[in-house]
Order: structure tokens, then sequence, then C-alpha cells
């Protein structure tokens, strides 16, 4: 009996996913069946494979997007400027540091504040 636990356990495939990579629609659907009551926080980890920390923080409000890190100091425009402009540097042979792409980020936001 002990040899047939052993072998189940090794041939079991892990249903957890990677960090992050579920949905946002089972990530509302496994929240739904826990905050009835339906299934527990680990249940709902086995069956859809969602973290129990990403789960409880989702369920008590501690985080409401899956984004990880610091929010972002450019917009989307100003990220094509300063992609644009390192393209058209690197086309031309030339080396970046990284004080001119600070200093390149500075001009393309000096509109506004920030960290730059």
């Amino acid at each position: 009996m002990t040899t047939q636990r052993l072998t189940r356990r090794t041939n079991r495939v892990p249903t957890i996913n990677p960090r992050g990579t579920w949905s946002k629609e089972s990530l509302e659907t496994t929240m739904d069946v826990v905050e009835r009551g339906i299934t527990s926080l680990w249940g709902a980890n086995k069956f859809w494979g969602i973290f129990v920390t990403s789960l409880s923080n989702h369920l008590n409000g501690k985080t409401k997007s899956r984004k990880i890190g610091p929010p972002n100091v450019l917009n989307e425009e100003e990220d094509e400027v300063v992609v644009a402009w390192v393209l058209n540097m690197q086309k031309c042979g030339l080396s970046i540091t990284l004080y001119q792409i600070k200093w390149k980020v500075a001009e393309v936001t000096q509109t506004r504040p920030t960290i730059f």
C-alpha cells in the first residue's frame, strides 16, 4: 500500500499555474465561489490553481490588480518617444549610458513632476 501511495504522488501533475497566469474571469469566478462558501481558499487553490495568498489578498481588498512593482513613470506616448530615441541611437552605432536615458526621460517628461 505504501508503494502505491508513493507512486500515485510522484505521477501527480501539479495544478498550480505559474505566477499570475490565470485569467481575470477565472479569478472572479474563484472569488465568487469562495465568498459564497462553496469551497475554501485551499479547495479553490487545488481546483483553479490560483495561489491562496493571491485569492486572500483579492478577497480582502489588499490588491485590485495583478500588476507587480512600482507604478510606471512614463505613459505610452512618452515611452514610445524614448524607445524611438534609443533605437535611433543604436542605428547610428552610438552606445547609451544610464545617465543619457535618464536625461532623455527627464526631457520628455518636463511638463509634469517626476523622480527625474
